[in-house]
């Protein structure tokens, strides 16, 4: 077994499960071979996790992980000027609502990680209802939030980073996951970043200053909630050391030195 069929063995059973009391929404991340983008219930903004391609190990992989906060969201004032402007640019991301059907970037989320993109009932495993697209019921006005798909490809792979994700193989058939951030992650402005404001040119952050205080803990624990126990609490444990699917296979957490 490899990471990639850990990960979407447990998407499959997720979903098949009908745990999405937490998840509301899942679609894939094109951007890399391995990643979904996740939409958890109660939390305005959306997580994608996208595997780094220098870490394509079979025992173990690391992903970056990502926040795109919602726009009425108070933590997006955390992230740095370039990441709010980027954000509030509707070319760069697309806040439409979520539909039932096929979005542009949108492909069957278990099919296509198991290097499959035969459609329908061709991948062997049944689709629950709003499999192919966002997976999760009719839209109710959540929003996508996330970058438009050529924007993607283009986009520093730094930008809206809070942590990475380990996941690993151990070599009695469990597995591991841990998160690394930071309690707050800072940056300083590089150089003086300006607005032009009412015609008059204004700083607004001096170099040195602060430009970004996100708080990585705050948002990896909450990702890694879902992530560990319910997500991950699919996996089977090996033979004798625990009821099946009841994550006694897996351990995860979030950790910030």
């Amino acid at each position: 077994m490899t990471v990639e069929d850990l990960l979407t063995g447990a998407l499959v059973r997720y979903l098949q499960g009908g745990k999405g009391r937490e998840l509301e929404y899942v679609s894939r991340s094109e951007s890399s071979s391995l990643g979904w983008y996740f939409w958890l219930r109660g939390i305005p903004g959306v997580y994608e996790i996208e595997r780094k391609e220098a870490s394509l190990a079979p025992e173990g992989s690391e992903f970056y992980v990502r926040y795109y906060p919602g726009t009425e969201e108070p933590v997006l004032e955390s992230y740095s000027v370039q990441e709010q402007l980027l954000r509030f640019d509707q070319s760069v991301f697309d806040d439409g609502l979520i539909e039932a059907g096929r979005e542009e970037h949108e492909v069957c989320p278990c099919c296509v990680a198991a290097g499959s993109q035969v459609e329908g009932d061709g991948c062997g495993h049944p689709h629950p209802r709003g499999h192919h697209g966002h997976h999760g019921p009719a839209s109710d006005g959540r929003r996508k939030g996330i970058p438009r798909l050529l924007k993607k490809f283009a986009m520093n792979k730094e930008l809206y980073l809070i942590g990475t994700l380990c996941v690993s193989l151990r070599p009695d058939g469990s597995c591991a996951a841990e998160l690394r951030t930071k309690g707050r992650l800072m940056e300083p402005a590089a150089d003086t970043i300006w607005i032009i404001q009412d015609g008059r040119r204004v700083e607004l952050v001096q170099k040195g200053a602060p430009d970004r205080d996100v708080p990585g803990y705050e948002l990896s624990a909450r990702f890694m909630d879902f992530f560990g126990p319910r997500f991950l609490g699919t996996v089977r444990p090996p033979a004798g050391d625990g009821p099946e699917g009841d994550g006694s296979g897996g351990a995860a957490g979030a950790v910030a030195p």
